[in-house]
């Protein structure tokens, strides 16, 4: 009777086995599962920031049909302000794929965008404008420095 009560204790501790790793699986999946919901929700309100704030498309679509001027009377309009807010969102998008918290795939969704903004003429002058200025006032950073990366990498 003692060998059928070791194997009737083994079948129980490797059916315990089996079950305990069965659940640390699911849990494993489920794990990666939340982690991939809550990249996707990440993304998609960084999208609809750049999509949906009015200032960012009032400008934008300034840019893009070719209406956006600078010049010296563009300094303290709201226009100022609207591309600021504009390319510090496009230089915070451009500082998270930096550092890998975003990849090239969901870059894709804003190159066509960055693209416009940066090759344009306008946009180059107000870019050096500021560097000169940053400088001047001794910041020791570049404005816009990771918009400013990213775009001279991808946009030769």
């Amino acid at each position: 009777m003692p060998i059928q009560s070791i194997l009737l204790s083994d079948l129980i501790n490797a059916f315990l086995l089996m079950v305990a790793i069965v659940g640390i699986f699911l849990t494993y999946h489920q794990i990666r599962m939340n982690h991939k919901i809550q990249r996707a929700t990440f993304f998609k309100d960084l999208y609809r920031g750049f999509f949906s704030d009015q200032d960012i498309r009032k400008i934008y679509y300034q840019i893009e049909y070719g209406k956006f001027t600078y010049g010296r009377d563009f300094h303290g309009t709201e226009d100022e302000q609207c591309l600021d807010r504009l390319l510090t969102f496009a230089d915070l998008v451009c500082d998270l794929y930096d550092q890998g918290i975003i990849t090239e795939h969901e870059m894709n969704f804003f190159k066509y965008e960055f693209k416009r903004i940066y090759q344009d003429k306008y946009i180059k002058s107000y870019l050096i404008f500021l560097k000169n200025f940053y400088q001047q006032i001794g910041t020791g950073t570049e404005p816009f420095f990771s918009f400013v990366s990213y775009c001279k990498k991808q946009f030769r």
